[in-house]
């Protein structure tokens, strides 16, 4: 169906992916707003008033969405898990619209209650009550009150799958490189013949960047130089006790972690996709990934064996494999990585979004039309 005609607005939580080099916020991952401008659509942001009673609970992401003011559109996208919970209010305002939620987060996903070490009891206490009360009715909003959903990769489908009713709308666009970083990344030249990997992302929960560093002691029973590079902010300091692992905070770019590595590793409980997989593999860097990561596609065609379970032992197991080979052995690996990482482009990764927004609009108009 041609949507041209229809008002569509992608619903952003005002968390933002920004400041960003223009000195201005910009909200959603920037792969969503590619996907956003490909049809047209222009920007409803929900402010995300923070409650202090409510603070660090899913309730306060309820009572934001709430209060927020929502223009009326047409067609609806809503971009993060967090302001899937303006979806009763859409619909109790806007009956007619067309709701589409863009399942790239992990909350809708589930997975376990991850207690940091500098966590005080309240937290702890707080953290697990939160987890298991949010979940359903995460996925309440999304089975009841949305019209499809767009998952950035077949393991989020396969998830939605496995908890919607049956014949609930799915289709799939994965997100993309950037192209200003696809060009950057893919001028690297890693330092294969190491032991050193490393990790990018800022401390989330369904991270399991606990995993690797519970791992770390048993690679370096193997390769006692072994260095893990955690790059990104909020980790506890506490990481960096276990030796051989070295926290490194926020950094500008990339370029300068992952061309002085020789692997990188992603060892998400539970990961939508996981850009920064595919952004290793384009400079050139083998990954290990887990099972529950979206991009471990990618990574399956560079070689099966570098997919493993989100458990420590399975991911120092695969680390110790990938250390004990030689240079040459490394180095095709890497070659297929970046082979792997030029599907990941804007134009045919855009276009899958497009074609998807187009058939689960076409679907949900016909479906009111009928009833």
């Amino acid at each position: 169906m041609q949507t041209d005609d229809l008002s569509v607005g992608v619903v952003y939580p005002s968390i933002g992916h920004g400041p960003t080099k223009r000195a201005a916020v910009e909200y959603g991952h920037p792969a969503h707003r590619g996907f956003a401008r490909s049809v047209g659509a222009d920007a409803v942001v929900v402010p995300l008033t923070r409650y202090p009673l409510l603070k660090d609970t899913f309730l306060d992401d309820v009572a934001a969405t709430h209060v927020a003011s929502i223009p009326e559109r047409d067609v609806y996208v809503l971009e993060n898990d967090a302001v899937l919970f303006a979806a009763p209010r859409i619909r109790r305002h806007y009956p007619d619209a067309t709701i589409l939620h863009l399942a790239a987060a992990s909350r809708l996903l589930g997975g376990p209650t991850v207690v940091r070490p500098d966590d005080d009891f309240g937290r702890r206490l707080k953290r697990r009550m939160n987890h298991r009360a949010e979940l359903p009715v995460l996925r309440a909003c999304l089975t009841r009150y949305c019209d499809g959903a767009i998952a950035v990769s077949e393991y989020v489908a396969g998830e939605i799958r496995r908890f919607a009713d049956p014949g609930f709308p799915v289709r799939v666009a994965e997100p993309y490189i950037q192209p200003e970083q696809y060009e950057a990344l893919s001028r690297l030249d890693p330092s294969l013949s190491g032991t050193d990997a490393v990790v990018v992302g800022e401390w989330r929960e369904h991270k399991g960047v606990d995993l690797l560093v519970r791992a770390w002691p048993r690679v370096r029973e193997r390769h006692p130089d072994a260095e893990l590079h955690v790059v990104g902010p909020g980790y506890p300091a506490a990481y960096a006790d276990t030796l051989g692992v070295t926290l490194h905070g926020f950094v500008e770019d990339l370029e300068e972690p992952f061309e002085s590595a020789s692997l990188y590793v992603h060892p998400a409980r539970t990961e939508a996709f996981g850009v920064s997989v595919v952004e290793a593999l384009c400079a050139g860097l083998p990954a290990v990934v887990t099972e529950t990561t979206g991009a471990k596609v990618a990574v399956r065609q560079v070689d099966p064996s570098l997919v493993v379970e989100p458990a420590a032992d399975a991911l120092a197991a695969a680390v110790n494999r990938y250390f004990a080979l030689d240079v040459a052995e490394r180095r095709a690996l890497a070659e297929r990585g970046r082979e792997a990482a030029a599907d990941y482009t804007e134009g045919p990764r855009v276009a899958a979004f497009r074609e998807g927004f187009e058939d689960l609009v076409g679907d949900a108009r016909r479906r009111r039309a009928v009833a």
